[in-house]
């Protein structure tokens, strides 16, 4: 076997590594997706997956490291300036090295990230967001519902353990506010990686019994504006959007309006905007009934007796009408019986003078019927004779015809011709195997038969 010049895998390793570092000897700027933190607690240090993305496909991928006291520089950085902490699926400017170990590969480390790019990429999105909705036909759709008149039902977003969430329960049961309203707590992750998803999942499931409801309400409250940026995600706005029910938003913020804000039915402040907003509702509504009833008890003896004022005008006006009606009623029914007595005796008149003609030409009629019927009954007798004589000729050749069928079919004719017939128990036998030894058999001829009996058959 020919020895073969080889290099081991540790040497190929620390070539790579040797070439890299003489390649790549300065930092880099690298715009890149973090798909994945990789977050230790206990160290601090994280281990992120960086990506480049186009149309949902992965184009590329790397891992990176960011240690402890970079991360959290960074992270600071980030939530002062873009009011996020730095997490997954954020599109960042990294600064980084290209780094090469024998064991893990290539990596980058990552010497710092960006914040103000990310905040300009989170505002690109921010307005794709806007704008696609708007071109849909999506951006104002919620907010067209009709208003409810209260809303006496509300499935409500958020975790039950919060301080807004809290904030709103006891806002709603407040003994100064005797109003019930039923609400139904759909837990949530309110801010996150993964409060996007958490979210969206449950309006879904509020979507399903939306009937139950008169509208939905999605409650954060407390703390900084920091964690607000999945409020901009495209996904979460578009549900929000399209709901078949009325949406109110109170996520405890108040800057910069977020896209989920501007699509829902009503946007407050905080959750206990929201719980007063709808108790002011009731209280509104309450303040009408009592004004409405005070309005009522004040006007309601004026009306009374300017409304009898008004009937008794009318019942003499009404009276007189009635007078005038009989008269002219009365007219007509006069008018008409004079009418109708003379037409009935002109009509009978003319009735009278009909009978009187058709009793004179009655008497000579008759006779003239008469005549005239007998001659046609002549004509019709002759026509059918005529038409019975030669029915009855068909008829007869018919018959003789089937006569000459019947004589020549009879069995006489054909025993004539020298054929025989055998009977076997006073029936003909037509098959050999009818037949066995032993049988008594009668053979009839022309004239006369004879008695045989089987003795062989073939």
């Amino acid at each position: 076997m020919e020895k073969k010049n080889y290099v081991t895998l540790l040497q190929l390793s620390q070539n790579i590594k040797a070439h890299l570092e003489s390649v790549y000897t300065r930092e880099y700027y690298v715009k890149a997706e973090i798909v994945k933190l990789n977050y230790y607690k206990k160290s601090g240090h994280c281990f992120p997956d960086l990506a480049e993305k186009e149309k949902g496909v992965t184009m590329a991928q790397m891992r990176s490291t960011l240690w402890a006291q970079t991360y959290k520089k960074v992270n600071a950085d980030f939530i002062r300036i873009t009011r996020e902490p730095l997490h997954e699926g954020m599109t960042v400017l990294l600064k980084v090295r290209v780094n090469y170990h024998e064991i893990y590969g290539i990596s980058l480390n990552i010497t710092d990230i960006e914040p103000r790019f990310t905040l300009g990429e989170m505002a690109r999105e921010k307005q794709a967001a806007i704008e696609s909705l708007k071109k849909e036909k999506l951006f104002d759709k919620n907010k067209k519902h009709p208003a409810p008149l209260l809303i006496k039902r509300i499935a409500v977003i958020s975790v039950n353990t919060s301080k807004g969430y809290s904030d709103f329960v006891q806002t709603l049961n407040n003994p100064e506010h005797p109003f019930m309203v039923e609400h139904t707590l759909f837990p949530s992750l309110l801010q996150g990686d993964k409060a996007v998803e958490s979210l969206v999942r449950a309006l879904q499931r509020i979507k399903k019994e939306h009937h139950k409801y008169d509208a939905a309400a999605i409650i954060r409250g407390g703390g900084d504006d920091v964690g607000l940026n999945c409020y901009d995600h495209y996904d979460l706005c578009k549900i929000v959007a399209d709901f078949p029910i009325p949406v109110i938003t109170g996520i405890g913020h108040s800057t910069n309006e977020t896209v989920c804000e501007m699509v829902s039915y009503k946007n407050r402040i905080t959750p206990t905007d929201v719980a007063y907003g709808i108790l002011n509702d009731y209280s509104q509504l309450q303040k009408r009934v009592e004004y409405a009833g005070e309005l009522i008890r004040k006007e309601v003896p004026q009306l009374m007796k300017s409304e009898q004022n008004r009937l008794q005008q009318f019942t003499g006006q009404l009276q007189g009408l009635v007078r005038y009606k009989i008269r002219d009623e009365k007219n007509k029914v006069f008018n008409l019986t004079t009418n109708l007595d003379y037409r009935t005796q002109k009509r009978m008149r003319y009735e009278k003078s009909r009978v009187e003609a058709m009793q004179s030409g009655l008497s000579s009629r008759p006779l003239s019927v008469i005549k005239e019927s007998r001659s046609q009954i002549s004509h019709r007798a002759d026509i059918l004779n005529i038409k019975v004589r030669e029915v009855l000729k068909k008829e007869n050749e018919k018959i003789r015809t089937v006569q000459k069928v019947v004589k020549w079919a009879d069995p006489v004719h054909t025993l004539k011709r020298g054929y025989s017939i055998t009977l076997k128990n006073g029936k003909a036998v037509t098959k050999v195997d009818q037949l066995k030894p032993g049988d008594r058999v009668t053979t009839k001829f022309a004239k006369g038969k004879a008695e045989s009996e089987i003795t062989k058959v073939n």
